[in-house]
């Protein structure tokens, strides 16, 4: 009897695995493997094509293989497909996660190869046989969920094989489904939001762009009370018809401007909403929630009310100065009435800048506004709120972490009647995080790739031997010995790697001359008859000693993959935001969907180590890279580095 064929797909970030399984599950000739590097290329393949059962890695950049069995199982038109963990991570946590998420087995690569891959291939079989004989038995059955268990489960002798560890999902008929029934982050803050704006202390107006006009969607209950109008009459309705006063005010046009710009603002002298004599006047504070949406605040201007709140300044003018945070004091409008010398340094004023009469919110990245109407809402309602980290906005635009501790001010009567805010700076401490998290970061990268990836080439070095004593072809063998050398290269290559990257940030940033780099490195690199035209010139960068790395490597990649190069050309450009320095070659070029995988970890056809090593040389002191080439053109790399990083001797 003829065995039917059936279609693997095998993920794995390792090539030398992907090239071993392919060999050892396609030698029955009851399999055929299709392999791939990465999960999200799986996702595509199997929306792609037809495949019986999953084999994945487990652990893998970008997806691991648990969160590519979650995306599987959360797909309807793939979720039944069998899926079998194989890796070399051996840890409960992962064995309980894969369980968990719907694995059917969990195999570890250690121990004897050839008689791993051996189990794996029963494994995949008794996996592709047991999923079929289920279907057919619910299918008879004419109920898909009716049976959770098919009678060949119960005597399958595969799950009791002490080397195989076999998850069967027992009642798996509606694994991946969950999800369906949870909102999404972005419906639970829009939710949240709309909680705060409705119980809000101020009036807030909402507007939507429909077609470039600018509808009333609603008001809040304070809105309506300052107002007098109610949203249920202006819902849906466009804002030029409701209130033409905000026409002849040319507040619609700036509403036009804000959506564009994402810039807040605030009015400088109070705003009628109607053009009636009497109609009241409030200061306005207008903002883009996201493109399309704006968010109007309403104010009772401010009239006098600065002498109630202060408390006497020959009393706290001391330790006003003395404190080195910055003291601010608002109304229960959310304006400014006071704030402390420090506030000019902070904020980077001009001397003589007015802050008493604008709004806190102003002050306050636009990611962090809902978050401040929260707190202030609960102070007005007398609640007190612990310390918060928020990202607020220098006059110039650029942000800055701060923390913030504030509490209700109370009058002699004990009404609330504004709010006090001590503001630190946590800039340093957030760099010093920044640099904990990288060290950590680094650790477990050559943790990592000590343990994972250099023991799974050991591992396939081990296979590839096993195969030649087996192999009885001479071809064949020598081939095998290519790979071999080509394994042994690349795990030189990682030890060279984990001895670049250790040391990666440990030394003091210097001043480096980019065109000096490309003329040592030209003597190091076998260029044939590619031409080098090094237009650097005498530009100066502040960089950390590795990055003549970085130039070695863009160097390398363009003689190594750039196949019909000629040309490699360095240059560079000034911008607004700094220098552009560039590295350009008239290659292959980079297709654009490989233009930011290429600086991932193990993307490439080395190591996959040298794009990502490079980035991570480069935002030590705050460079960035990009490729910004055309397909078929030429690849052409830009380092961006910032104004306070380079600088052009005259």
């Amino acid at each position: 009897m003829i065995q039917p064929i059936s279609r693997i797909l095998y993920i794995d970030d390792e090539p030398g695995f992907l090239d071993l399984c392919k060999t050892f599950l396609e030698r029955s000739g009851e399999l055929v493997v299709k392999t791939t590097r990465s999960g999200s290329e799986a996702l595509r393949l199997l929306k792609e094509e037809h495949f019986d059962a999953i084999i994945a890695d487990y652990l893998m950049p970008g997806m691991d293989g648990v969160e590519l069995l979650i995306a599987v199982r959360s797909d309807p038109l793939i979720s039944e497909i069998p899926f079998i963990l194989f890796t070399a991570r051996g840890r409960e946590e992962v064995v309980i996660k894969a369980i968990n998420n719907g694995a059917d087995f969990y195999l570890q690569k250690g121990g004897e190869t050839g008689i791993r891959f051996l189990e794996l291939a029963e494994t995949v079989k008794t996996t592709i046989r047991r999923r079929k004989n289920r279907f057919l038995y619910y299918q008879d059955d004419e109920n898909l969920h009716s049976n959770p268990s098919s009678p060949e489960d119960s005597g399958d002798t595969t799950r009791k094989t002490a080397n195989i560890h076999g998850i069967h999902q027992t009642d798996d008929s509606n694994i991946g489904f969950d999800h369906l029934n949870k909102r999404n982050k972005t419906e639970q803050r829009e939710l949240r939001c709309s909680s705060i704006i409705a119980h809000a202390p101020w009036g807030i107006h909402c507007y939507r762009l429909e077609n470039e006009v600018f509808i009333f969607e609603t008001a809040n209950q304070a809105a309506q009370r300052m107002t007098g109008i109610k949203a249920e009459s202006l819902r849906g309705r466009p804002v030029t018809e409701v209130f033409p006063a905000l026409v002849s005010a040319g507040i619609t046009d700036i509403l036009e401007e804000i959506n564009l710009s994402g810039q807040s603002w605030h009015s400088d002298n109070p705003v009628r909403f109607s053009d009636i004599p009497d109609a009241k006047a409030f200061d306005l504070f207008v903002f883009r929630t996201s493109p399309g949406n704006i968010s109007v605040i309403l104010n009772e201007p401010v009239r006098g009310r600065e002498k109630e709140i202060i408390p006497p300044r020959e009393l706290y003018q001391s330790f006003i100065e003395a404190s080195p945070d910055v003291i601010i004091i608002t109304d229960i409008t959310g304006n400014i009435i006071f704030s402390s010398p420090k506030s000019q340094k902070m904020f980077s004023l001009p001397p003589d800048t007015e802050v008493n009469g604008t709004e806190i919110l102003a002050w306050i990245s636009p990611d962090y506004r809902y978050q401040a109407f929260d707190s202030i809402s609960r102070h007005l309602r007398g609640e007190q709120t612990p310390p918060a980290i928020y990202w607020l906005l220098r006059i110039d635009g650029t942000s800055f972490p701060a923390e913030i501790h504030s509490a209700p001010l109370h009058d002699k009567a004990g009404k609330i009647t504004g709010i006090v805010s001590i503001i630190r700076d946590t800039s340093e401490r957030t760099e010093q995080q920044d640099a904990l998290e990288r060290g950590n970061r680094k650790l477990n990268l050559l943790s990592s790739i000590t343990r994972h990836d250099i023991l799974n080439k050991i591992t396939a070095l081990r296979l590839y031997c096993s195969l030649i004593e087996e192999g009885e072809d001479p071809a064949q063998n020598k081939e095998m010995i290519l790979k071999i050398e080509q394994m042994a290269s690349n795990i030189s290559d990682l030890v060279t790697f984990t001895s670049y990257y250790q040391n990666l940030g440990i030394n003091t940033a210097r001043w480096i001359a980019p065109a000096e780099v490309v003329t040592r490195i030209v003597d190091m690199i076998e260029l044939d008859n590619i031409r080098i035209k090094n237009n650097f010139g005498m530009v100066m960068i502040l960089a950390d000693p590795l990055f003549e790395k970085v130039l070695y490597n863009l160097f390398d990649n363009a003689v190594k993959y750039g196949r019909k190069i000629t040309t490699v050309k360095t240059g560079y450009e000034i911008t607004n935001d700094g220098i552009i320095l560039y590295v350009e070659d008239d290659g292959v070029g980079i297709s654009h969907e490989e233009k930011e995988k290429i600086f991932d970890r193990n993307v490439g056809s080395g190591t996959g180590l040298g794009l990502f090593l490079s980035r991570e040389i480069l935002s030590v002191t705050n460079l960035s890279i990009r490729e910004t080439g055309t397909a078929g053109v030429g690849a052409r790399f830009e380092i961006l580095v910032p104004p306070s990083k380079y600088q052009i001797p005259l």
